[in-house]
């Protein structure tokens, strides 16, 4: 069997104590509330304490931020967070995208897309579509596109997008877990999952 890291094990009690008791019925009540009250502008978590460079920049009025400024490797990790496309980026995934952005020498962006209920998926794709561009202008520049379960689907969905408008793709795409049966209608998604770590 797998032996989870502490990493995981921790990531995994936020996701228990975060989603605790959501029913179908309380998450559509969450859901209205905020399509009523709108949603709280995102505030990055103060007792977070990065060890790179940390810029907020803001696109088509979304937050986009930019980790590890000037790394030397040309690269840069495009990074979509998952969340069902209702959720805001969590800390794990801040520690997770600066580990990589450090280990691999490159810079991060990670632009925070419009969620649901208060945006559609067209807010989303103008936005990534803009920045994509942008990083698209330096024609050395590798590109990584990255996302993990609503942002591997997204990251998915937008190469097939950029196929479409003739653009160049990613040099490399990472997908996470990918949520990409959105309808979840396939078989196997109604199986319940077997217990694989301990």
């Amino acid at each position: 069997m797998a032996k989870l890291s502490f990493m995981a094990h921790a990531a995994r009690l936020y996701l228990r104590i975060r989603y605790h008791g959501r029913t179908e019925k309380r998450l559509r009540a969450e859901m209205q509330k905020r399509l009523k009250n709108g949603d709280r502008p995102y505030r990055f978590p103060k007792y977070l304490h990065l060890h790179v460079s940390l810029r907020e920049t803001e696109l088509r009025g979304c937050r986009v931020y930019r980790l590890n400024e000037g790394a030397k490797s040309g690269t840069v990790l495009l990074y979509l967070h998952g969340g069902g496309y209702v959720h805001e980026i969590s800390p794990f995934h801040w520690m997770a995208i600066e580990r990589m952005a450090t280990e691999a020498d490159c810079e991060a962006v990670v632009p925070l897309y419009p969620l649901a209920p208060n945006a559609a998926w067209n807010r989303a794709y103008a936005l990534l579509d803009a920045l994509y561009r942008d990083l698209r202008s330096d024609p050395d520049r590798k590109i990584v596109l990255m996302g993990d379960s609503a942002g591997g689907g997204l990251a998915l969905a937008l190469c097939e997008y950029f196929q479409k408008k003739g653009m160049r793709q990613p040099d490399r795409l990472i997908l996470l877990s990918p949520w990409v049966d959105l309808f979840t209608d396939h078989p196997e998604s109604r199986r319940t999952p077997k217990r694989i770590c301990s």
